[in-house]
């Protein structure tokens, strides 16, 4: 596969492009960020139509992932449009007036689409129900992906929460272990009686390529464990990982007014798709995290 990856500068994107690369893929890196560590990346923004067409018929991709977002929940209510919405809509109408031979086009949607959804484990069929201008911004994703779907080979993917060495200390569980590694003595969170399916940035990664193997033009496909967790038991297992404890304390600016308090995917289908992809259990994740991690 030739893999052109949209923000590949990120968290997912860095850990997406190393994995691919060492399958023995040829990755074709592109973000906003004027400088990268990775090889052979290309300085691309996705609103600059001339420039990212002129890189896709360059670097001529078989495949494409789509990972470029305002992928943090608190932020101006537009800018998650702008970049979201527009960006997709560009990057897919490139691809099509490009005229290239694709085979896949997976793009990144998120399970923020359904938010607080009646159903303990939820499934693809859910309907939408975002709970934030994030959750809102993704649906439009999806509904502009929707009008692709007759003329690309799109497949798209709701990752449920996910983390890894790496993550920006802005998502929650990262803040959890960098303090641990700190041994700070205190620490402000929000809600932490909140539940969330949790997976490995390195299963996510597995599962994307699955999608660009094996996707089913047209179909969503949620990357979840099908386990939900919560905040304080995350705190309890690095505690026991880190052998220390933390003052948790209620930041009340960090407590959202729309919270999700459950979240949980039914992962049938992907595992149906990819039956052998590998998983990583919570202690696992968070040590593999807590190891990684600098003071």
């Amino acid at each position: 596969m030739r893999v052109l990856i949209t923000g590949a500068s990120g968290f997912t994107g860095l850990h997406l492009t190393q994995y691919l690369r060492q399958l023995g893929h040829d990755v074709i890196p592109i973000g906003q960020e004027r400088d990268s560590e990775l090889h052979n990346y290309r300085q691309v923004d996705l609103l600059d139509n001339d420039r990212l067409l002129k890189t896709i018929t360059e670097t001529l991709p078989t495949h494409v992932v789509h990972l470029a977002a305002k992928s943090h929940v608190v932020g101006e209510p537009l800018d998650f449009y702008h970049i979201n919405l527009r960006g997709t809509e560009n990057l897919l109408a490139a691809l099509g007036k490009s005229d290239i031979n694709l085979k896949k086009v997976v793009i990144a949607s998120s399970a923020n689409v359904y938010g607080n959804a009646d159903s303990k484990y939820i499934a693809e069929t859910q309907a939408y129900q975002p709970m934030n201008h994030y959750g809102m911004s993704k649906v439009t994703v999806e509904l502009a992906a929707l009008h692709w779907f007759t003329k690309l080979p799109i497949v798209i993917a709701r990752p449920f929460n996910y983390t890894g060495p790496g993550q920006s200390e802005n998502f929650v569980f990262q803040k959890i272990v960098k303090a641990f590694k700190r041994r700070d003595t205190a620490l402000k969170l929000g809600r932490t009686d909140v539940f969330r399916d949790l997976s490995d940035v390195r299963f996510v990664v597995s599962a994307y390529k699955a999608l660009l193997d094996q996707g089913v033009n047209g179909e969503i496909y949620n990357i979840c464990s099908g386990q939900a967790v919560s905040i304080e038991q995350t705190i309890q297992i690095v505690a026991e990982i880190s052998g220390h404890m933390i003052d948790i304390q209620t930041d009340e600016r960090l407590v959202r007014d729309n919270e999700i308090t459950y979240l949980c995917g039914d992962p049938s289908k992907l595992r149906a798709l990819a039956p052998n992809l590998d998983h990583f259990d919570l202690v696992e994740i968070f040590r593999n995290m807590y190891n990684a991690a600098s003071d």
